[in-house]
């Protein structure tokens, strides 16, 4: 499952485990991404900088959330898509 959306509020954790929101509107995700897929990002992300997580969703204390395997800023999302070339099909 892949999702955009701004980070919201984010906390890291001692054990390297990063904690976060996604928003989107009026609407929020809680997510989790483990200290072993954070360790492998080049960046951190800042509240209110626009991402594009993949994961699964699971079931937390009664709540849905995003288990985070992947992130990316949006932007390099769009940049790579765009470079992509276009090939017609005859």
């Amino acid at each position: 499952l892949w999702v955009e959306g701004e980070i919201g509020r984010m906390t890291v954790h001692a054990s390297g485990n990063w904690y976060f929101t996604l928003v989107e509107g009026n609407e929020a995700l809680d997510a989790a991404m483990w200290g072993r897929e954070a360790s492998r990002l080049r960046w951190t992300p800042r509240q209110g900088e626009r991402v594009l997580v993949g994961g699964a969703l699971e079931l937390y204390q009664g709540r849905l959330r995003l288990s985070a395997r992947y992130l990316l800023p949006y932007e390099d999302f769009i940049r790579g898509y765009r470079a992509l070339p276009v090939r017609i099909l005859n």
